[in-house]
């Protein structure tokens, strides 16, 4: 059977459904009249067929009214029964008996409580079960738990236990139920019986228990004497009244018809008109005329004309199952008026007792009972018994008695009299649901309300419909109380809808088939919250001073109300309202929205009144503040509202604010840092820290102005970036003026500790050499003469001369120093400064200003690093024709002095490799002097002062070098003779933290390291004279024919242990264990370099054939070589050697207590120990492997080429090494670590290596005199060199690279 669906449910999914109202659907529009007489008419046919008016077994021939004797109550008009389960009882209002039904209830709580947990063993299983039931329903829930309170009569509660084990008994498919009943009612009352006894119940109460057991008893053997006990649903239970010889008439006088006094409370009739109209209407109300109507009623139905269709239902089971219920109602009417009826069974339509509309009917009537029994109580549903007669009988005999049909009648009656307003009544309305389902809707399968016939699921839904809105109206309501202090609590309401609501069967499938939503309601629920937040912004607002008063704070006052109130809703709401409204979103948007519209207003006022009244601008801290507050409000509302922008650029207006404060960052560390440089002592923290407390103060500064600036979370990135950048480059400048003034006093101080000591050598020298000896204040190093003379304390015993005193702050100073470059680093990994820079760069290419940003983009200093990489064939000073050579350096534009190198022995071709830093103004011109000076060693050289070798000089011009950092190699002739070998880098300063960084990081490396060498330097003299040919000669003799025993060579290199020993031994116990590392390597190297100029002769001596004719100290031995002198014996190289390992394995690494192997093992050491290989070969063989061996060199001069900048000269270095110098390379930690594994992959390239064999190769030629040879090869070289530099160019070029040469 196709169903036909409600006018509602057959909408489109397109549409928005239509929803009626209760009222205008279901208000009966039954005249009151009408009703008042349909139901006085129903109340005199109960009232004539009332069982007192009923003879033993005989019928009635007076129209069905029988009479019976039993007393009546006329103060209140009632029987004593109860009428809805049709069981006489009498009434006892006794005090005893209250407390004899307190106390039985009691009694049977208890025992069933022993049921249910087997300690009194049941043996019917079927009883049990009926027990147990009835235990958990009317005892353990609390709802029905009332019920069994407000019980007054004990056979009320043989009532409840019938309703409890006839549906268990249905339940479980019991054979004949009816006598199952019978048995377990009279065990029930049997019990009663036996627990009123024993709580001293009157005997009327006994009595009245035990007729009931004896009717129950005999049920089956005096049928004749059955009587119906109905339950509250009207379901026959059974019952037994005893049999009474005499009967009564009915009076229809108002005192005797029962429940009249509530009835003309109802409808508001006095005692007189009642009695009229009952006697007017007793006239008609008959058995015979209703059964009559009832009769036509049921052949309508049999006929399918009655009041629902089949295709009012779902299929024709559920029609068929709801004809038979009436049929069988009918039947057991019949029952009951056709045996007191004459002439009933006729037909008759004339609606005279049962009303043509009797769900209108019904339903005004139930408004009526539930207006007059819920008056007084607004939370809770307490029905009299009045009450639920007029709901059970009346609607058996108007028959809408059916689940569905009494369930939707009851609700809209409910609803149009009780709950009829805006706002839910929760606990009013969950009681009537709960009466509900206890009385109407008892079975579980009545529950589902989808299952419903149409005309009733239809009703349902739009009384549930109205308890939704009921439901929308509370919440509306309690939205509007967002803002207060205690905040609205939803969940009872939310509860209460989602349990009764959104659950329902019925409201779930019309949902399904109608796509009925909620969209209205939750549009009318945003209302109020809108409503709330703009209310609650207005009385913020009023709290705002309107005069000159309005400060920032007061601004932020409110941001921060605004940002608390929005944290305590979402807080409190952590779930949608109804899976669609966020409260704490929607409250949000709203507040932020009007306050962002309002802030730039209200901070221009704030700022002008600040200014008028302070004259002053406003403090950039305080600012912040309020940034931070407003920032967090913006956070959020981009979380709220994705679709849209903020209101304002909240960093344009406070950018003003940032500038500010990074002015006075960068103020502060330069303050900081002249400050520690004033103060300091140069003392160390304590024992575990070898720093001083200028190093803390300064990077305290510093990590406290770099978190101040994180702390913002600036979210414009270029500006913040911008704001780093400026405070980088400051504090590149003041690290520069620290470790300029920090390396200075390092100077100072080891100048101080070299005149003390000369001091104290000069004290214990005699008096004929103190007079001869210089001017102790002019002394500022130990020379090679001076150390020679120190040592010969006999003719064949060396004495060792007392270790240097370095003085604690030298250390302190250079320990500082160190743990500066740990803190930069630290400091690169905390802000990523290449990030900072790419996004300045990112930046600019995303907006393409036009102007450039005056702060960051206006030229700044050039900064020029000199490298004196070495000389060659300068003059000699000294009787040997060496000099002592060192190189100042003076800048122009200065006047002064920019640097000096360290002084390099007797050599005519001294190697330096010493960087000086240059800074000139932008696009700025400098001449650059370079004095060549010889440094005499004599005692007079107090009185004759230093010797100038040369003078060169350049000028320093950017439009002559590259601005990329990488070196310019430059070739100055001096003006005496010989030639100055210099490389020059170019970059300009500039306003990027990878450049401040990289600066800063530069300048502490370079300050560090010279101060490393200049502590080397103060034992250099004791190394050089150690390991020299004077101790060579003392081992092997002039001739060199002499063979040591091994004994003799470690002794002659003893003393250089304990000198050095004694020397390190000191300044382990002042510096860090990485400085004492760097210490040991320096010393390493300056005896490698040592090592190496005695070994052989230097490629230099056959660069310049002007060499070969130069005087000599050895001109009249035809071995020596000018500017080197006899080449070594075998035997000499070996001892050499020999040394070098002593010193490098037992004294420098010492079992891995010094540097490691591989840091020792370097190298220039690796090519030291190729020279053993090819020394002792023939010339030939040596020219054959230079032959071989070229080649490979042009090979790695192309490849240097190709790889590099074609203008730089091939150093003996790769190119990495140079690039690591530059500024821009020494920005960032993993640029560094990717340098230097260039560098060490670069070391074991087979070419590089070849070319440095080759040059060994070519020493030991010049060693053997074949300086011509060697000559001519170095010539061919550098010819070959420009040929590969100038192809190289011409590649570059003709791929578009930008190149250029210099000569």
């Amino acid at each position: 059977m196709k169903r036909v669906e409600s006018s509602a449910s057959t909408s489109s999914s397109q549409t928005v459904v239509d929803i009626p109202s209760v009222r205008d659907l279901y208000l009966p529009t039954v005249d009151t009249e009408d009703l008042y007489m349909y139901s006085l008419k129903l109340l005199v046919l109960e009232y004539i067929n009332e069982p007192r008016f009923q003879s033993s077994g005989a019928n009635s021939s007076n129209n069905g009214r029988q009479s019976f004797d039993r007393p009546y109550d006329a103060t209140n008009n009632k029987r004593m029964t109860r009428l809805d389960v049709g069981i006489v009882k009498r009434e006892r209002d006794t005090k005893s008996d209250e407390i004899a039904l307190r106390s039985l209830k009691a009694k049977l709580e208890a025992y069933l409580n022993k049921v249910t947990i087997n300690q009194i063993v049941i043996d019917n299983l079927d009883y049990r079960r009926s027990l147990m039931k009835f235990y958990n329903d009317y005892f353990l829930n609390p709802t029905l738990r009332t019920t069994m309170d407000e019980i007054s009569r004990p056979d009320d509660m043989i009532v409840y236990f019938s309703k409890t084990a006839s549906n268990q008994l249905n339940k479980f498919n019991i054979g004949n139920v009816q006598i199952e009943l019978y048995s377990q009612v009279s065990k029930f009352t049997a019990l009663l019986l036996e627990f009123a006894k024993i709580s001293n119940a009157s005997t009327e109460f006994i009595a009245r228990l035990k007729d009931f057991e004896t009717s129950v008893s005999k049920h089956d053997s005096n049928k004749n004497r059955r009587i119906s006990v109905y339950a509250d649903n009207g379901t026959e239970i059974s019952g037994y009244n005893g049999s009474r010889s005499s009967k009564s008439q009915p009076t229809f006088r108002v005192e005797q018809v029962t429940h009249a006094s509530y009835f003309g409370e109802l409808f508001g009739v006095d005692t007189i008109t009642l009695q009229q109209d009952i006697i007017r209407v007793a006239k008609f109300t008959t058995n015979e005329n209703y059964c009559k109507e009832l009769r036509y009623l049921q052949s309508l139905i049999k006929t399918d004309q009655g009041p629902l269709r089949d295709t009012d239902f779902s299929s024709d089971e559920d029609y068929e199952h709801w004809k038979l219920y009436l049929i069988s109602e009918m039947g057991s009417l019949f029952k009951k008026h056709e045996n007191r009826s004459i002439n009933a069974g006729q037909s008759s339509e004339t609606n005279q007792i049962i009303p043509q509309n009797p769900r209108d009917c019904f339903t005004a009537l139930m408004m009526k009972v539930f207006q007059k029994d819920c008056t007084n109580q607004p939370s809770s549903l307490k029905l009299s018994q009045d009450a639920f007669f007029f709901m059970t009988k009346y609607s058996k005999y108007w028959m809408v008695d059916y689940y569905s049909t009494m369930a939707s009648l009851l609700y809209s009656a409910f609803n149009l009299a009780v709950l009829d307003y805006e706002e839910i009544n929760i606990p009013l309305t969950e009681t009537f649901f709960s009466m509900i389902h206890i009385r109407v809707l008892a079975q579980d399968h009545y529950k589902d309300t989808s299952s419903w016939n149409d005309r009733d699921q239809k009703q349902w839904i739009i009384n549930m419909l109205y308890t939704s809105s009921q439901c929308m109206a509370s919440l509306d309501n309690l939205l509007s109380g967002l803002f207060s202090k205690t905040k609205p609590k939803f969940s009872p309401i939310l509860k209460f809808y989602y349990t009764f609501f959104e659950e329902d069967p019925a409201v779930v499938m019309f949902k399904k088939y109608t796509h009925f939503t909620n969209k209205h309601a939750i549009r009318q629920l945003r209302k109020p919250i809108y409503k709330a937040a703009e209310l609650y912004y207005i009385s913020l607002l009023e709290t705002l001073p309107k005069d000159k008063n309005l400060e920032i704070h007061h601004i932020q006052n409110i941001a921060e109300q605004i940002l608390q109130s929005i944290k305590g809703i979402q807080k409190r709401y952590t779930k949608p309202l109804l899976d669609k409204i966020n409260i704490a979103f929607m409250s949000a948007e709203m507040l932020i929205t009007a306050y962002a519209t309002d802030f730039p207003s209200m901070v221009s006022r704030a700022e002008k009144y600040y200014k008028k009244v302070n004259k002053e601008s406003v403090a950039p801290v305080n600012a912040l503040e309020l940034y931070n507050s407003v920032k967090e409000l913006r956070d959020i509302y981009m979380q709220v509202q994705t679709k849209r922008q903020f209101p304002f650029d909240l960093e344009e207006i406070f950018y003003k604010y940032m500038c500010k404060i990074t002015k006075e960052i960068t103020k502060n560390i330069k303050e900081v840092v002249v400050i520690s440089l004033k103060n300091e002592k140069w003392e160390r923290i304590n024992d575990e820290t070898p720093f001083s407390h200028s190093v803390l103060d300064i990077f305290k500064m510093v990590n406290e102005s770099i978190d101040l600036m994180k702390a913002l979370d600036w979210s414009n990135l270029y500006q913040v970036a911008k704001a780093f950048t400026l405070i980088l480059k400051a504090f590149s400048d003041d690290i520069k003026i620290y470790s300029q003034d920090t390396l200075k006093l390092i100077q100072k101080d080891l100048r101080k500790s070299s005149l003390a000591a000369a001091k104290k050598y000069l004290e214990n020298n005699t008096s004929e050499e103190k007079l001869m000896g210089s001017n102790i204040k002019d002394k500022k190093r130990w020379t090679f003469h001076d150390m020679k003379k120190a040592l010969r304390s006999g003719d064949d015993k060396r004495a060792i001369p007392p270790a240097f005193e370095y003085r604690e702050a030298t250390c302190v100073m250079l320990n500082d120093l160190e743990t500066m470059i740990k803190m930069v680093n630290q400091l690169d990994e905390k802000l990523e400064p290449e990030s900072i820079s790419q996004q300045v760069e990112k930046s600019k290419s995303i907006d393409n200003k036009k102007e450039s940003d005056p702060d960051i983009d206006q030229p700044l200093k050039q900064i020029y690093s000199v490298r004196v990489v070495e000389a060659r064939n300068i003059r000699g000073y000294s009787k040997d024709g060496m000099s002592n050579a060192s190189v100042s350096l003076r800048c122009s534009t200065k006047q002064r002095e920019s640097g000096m190198t360290a002084i390099i022995p007797k050599t005519i071709n001294p190697v330096w490799d010493e960087e000086f830093e240059i800074e000139l103004p932008y696009n700025g011109k400098s001449n650059l002097t370079f004095n060549v000076w010889h440094h005499s060693s004599s005692k007079l050289h107090s009185f004759s002062g230093d010797d100038i070798c040369g003078r060169a000089s350049l000028v320093l011009d950017s439009k002559h070098f590259t601005d990329d950092g990488f070196p310019n190699s430059r070739t100055l002739d001096l003006d005496t003779q010989g030639q100055l070998f210099v490389q020059i880098s170019l970059e300009t300063e500039k306003y990027d933290a990878m450049f401040s960084f990289a600066r800063s990081y530069r300048i502490l490396s370079r300050s560090r390291d010279r101060a490393v060498e200049l502590l080397v330097d103060k034992f250099a003299s004791y190394v050089a004279y150690s390991i020299s040919r004077q101790t060579l000669q003392t081992l092997c003799g002039a001739s060199s024919n002499v063979v040591p025993s091994d004994n003799a060579i470690y002794d002659a290199i003893v003393p250089l242990f304990d000198y050095l020993n004694s020397n390190l031994s000191i300044l382990a116990t002042q510096l860090t264990g990485e400085l004492l590392m760097m210490v040991m390597l320096k010393a390493w190297f300056g005896i490698l370099k040592t090592a190496d100029s005695i070994l052989l002769p230097q490629l230099s001596i056959a660069k310049n054939k002007m060499a070969l004719t130069k005087n000599s100290l050895w001109k009249h031995d035809s071995k020596a070589i000018v500017g080197y002198g006899r080449p070594l014996s075998h035997k000499e190289v070996e001892i050499i050697f020999k040394w070098l390992d002593a010193l490098c394995i037992d004294f420098f690494y010492n079992d891995g207590e010094g540097p490691p192997l591989q840091d020792l093992k370097n190298k220039d050491y690796q090519k030291l120990l190729l020279i053993p290989a090819f020394y002792d070969k023939s010339i030939i063989e040596l020219k054959t492997e230079v032959k071989r061996l070229s080649p490979s060199y042009y090979k790695f001069v192309e490849k240097t080429y190709r790889d590099n900048n074609p203008n730089i000269v091939i150093s003996r270095k790769l190119t990495s090494v140079e690039r690591r110098k530059t500024i821009m390379n020494s920005s960032f930690r993993k640029t560094k670590e990717q340098i230097d594994r260039e560098v060490q992959d670069g070391s074991v390239d087979t070419l590089e290596r070849d070319s440095e064999l080759l040059d060994i190769i070519l020493r030991i030629l010049i060693s053997k005199q074949e300086i011509d040879f060697v000559y001519q090869h170095l010539h061919e070289r550098k010819l070959k060199r420009k040929v590969i530099a100038i192809t190289s160019i011409a590649d570059k070029a003709a791929k578009g690279h930008k190149v250029k040469y210099k000569k």
